[in-house]
């Protein structure tokens, strides 16, 4: 028998009779593989092998050999084999079409050509079949020496997916200087028979920064600044849009048609009314998505970034909280809420049926709400920050809200669960939401999917306890 380690899969025993018996040396005086790499590993003093896994079978044969000369046998590390991305074949030079006729990058220079980041690759690489821990994603090449270790490698080969490297990638370039950004772009634009200023230049940059996943991306987006005159089609600029408003209300209309058709067997009312609602809707929803994109999402992004790279905790978390708070008191939904309570409660002889009474009354619940959600936003801000477990602080949370509901007034219960509804309308989420990713983004150690969303969850919690505080107070 033969008995060999490897770090990641431990002792393996085999039985001698069941190895080929190889060719060490063949007639013309040449050595085979198996001597030449054993003997040249050994002059060369290589303490450690990291190889593919495929060299598994062969291992036995070396140590045979490293055991018969007498030498010191070296460390084994197997490593898993990357997929290529359907997962069902190794990734190789000579494959580059994937399912569907889809073709992939192989080379490295084609990922360079294509705009792709070196240490975006790395990060990419070192993340394949290998974790520090169960969250972070996010490493700089100082980090992985500091922080990979063979021992974290998981054995099961690692399918390649180019969607998580376009993921990497963005946050590399994120965390680029705008003049390393600048520089990294301007071979792009000259490939593009551009000859741009560096003044200039670093000003798209600083612009596009936040948008960008790969480099070779900058010049169609920015290829109009160099260009006497641009004339897009309206199909460019409004087909697109509106097909994707018009899908994603589709599955609406197709609730309201078969009710009123099938189950009601109906014809619409006013026809020629509700078709003509349908397209302002549609068209809004696609203005109103177009801003996000344009305005709050980019804006929320870059200051959260600029923020962070300033270094100042307090001016931050200051943000945080005026931003919750002013994007809050201003939410349309907050505020016609707000009215109808105090309308009801007014009412129901609760509070004084005076104007005043009610606009008092109303505009307690939106400070309450907005105070809250400021307050939310800080806390998601510090949980980004330090790392802190999302499911911890929503469980409390939640608990918290079940506590005071047992003794807030049965008047003010119902308000206070829609009021964390409320929070989670048109103008809030975005620029929460992209205050959130932003700050994931540049945070060393912190991963924009895993970290940059919550912030949400924060805002439409709290405002229930805060309500629920103010009813105790109001309705005492």
């Amino acid at each position: 028998q033969t008995s060999f380690t490897d770090v990641l899969r431990g002792t393996t025993t085999v039985e001698n009779t069941a190895l080929e018996d190889i060719v060490l040396l063949k007639s013309d005086g040449y050595p085979t593989y198996h001597l030449a790499n054993v003997v040249d590993d050994h002059l060369m003093e290589i303490s450690h092998i990291l190889r593919g896994d495929e060299w598994l079978s062969t291992c036995p044969i070396h140590v045979i050999l490293y055991e018969a000369f007498g030498w010191e046998i070296p460390v084994y590390v197997h490593l898993p084999l990357y997929l290529d991305p359907s997962g069902k074949g190794k990734m190789s030079k000579r494959k580059t079409m994937g399912p569907g006729g889809r073709e992939y990058l192989v080379l490295m220079r084609d990922f360079i050509a294509a705009g792709y980041l070196p240490q975006a690759l790395t990060n990419f690489i070192a993340r394949l079949g290998w974790s520090y821990d169960d969250h972070t994603e996010f490493f700089t090449l100082p980090d992985l020496v500091e922080k990979f270790s063979v021992e974290k490698l998981n054995p099961s080969p690692a399918a390649i997916n180019f969607s998580k490297l376009d993921h990497f990638n963005g946050l590399h370039i994120r965390n680029l200087s705008v003049d390393d950004l600048a520089a990294r772009m301007l071979p792009f634009f000259q490939q593009a028979g551009f000859e741009p200023e560096m003044a200039m230049l670093r000003q798209i940059a600083a612009a596009l920064q936040v948008r960008l996943v790969t480099l070779d991306e900058a010049v169609e987006k920015a290829a109009f600044f160099f260009e006497d005159e641009v004339h897009p089609t309206p199909e460019m600029l409004v087909a697109k849009k509106l097909w994707a408003s018009f899908k994603d209300l589709l599955p609406i209309i197709i609730v309201i048609i078969f009710f009123q058709v099938i189950v009601l067997k109906q014809p619409l009312p006013d026809f020629v009314q509700v078709v003509f609602g349908s397209v302002l809707v549609v068209c809004g929803l696609m203005l109103f998505v177009q801003g996000l994109e344009m305005g709050l999402f980019p804006i929320g992004e870059a200051m959260a970034q600029a923020l962070a790279r300033k270094g100042s905790l307090l001016w931050l978390l200051i943000f945080a909280f005026l931003l919750g708070f002013s994007t809050t008191v201003a939410e349309p939904a907050l505020i016609a809420v707000s009215t109808e309570a105090a309308e009801i409660a007014a009412g129901g002889n609760l509070i004084s049926p005076s104007e005043e009474s009610m606009e008092r009354y109303a505009l307690g619940l939106r400070l309450s709400v907005a105070l809250s959600v400021g307050i939310a936003i800080l806390i998601g801000v510090l949980r980004i920050l330090r790392g802190w477990p999302i499911h911890y602080l929503i469980i409390g949370g939640y608990i918290a809200v079940m506590l005071i509901t047992l003794i807030a007034p049965e008047e003010i219960i119902g308000i206070a669960y829609d009021a964390g509804g409320v929070t989670t309308s048109t103008v809030t989420v975005p620029l929460v939401a992209a205050l959130g990713v932003g700050l994931a983004s540049i945070i060393k150690g912190r991963s924009p999917l895993l970290d940059g969303f919550g912030l949400i969850a924060f805002a439409s919690l709290l405002p229930m306890i805060f309500v629920m505080g103010y009813g105790l107070i109001v309705f005492k």
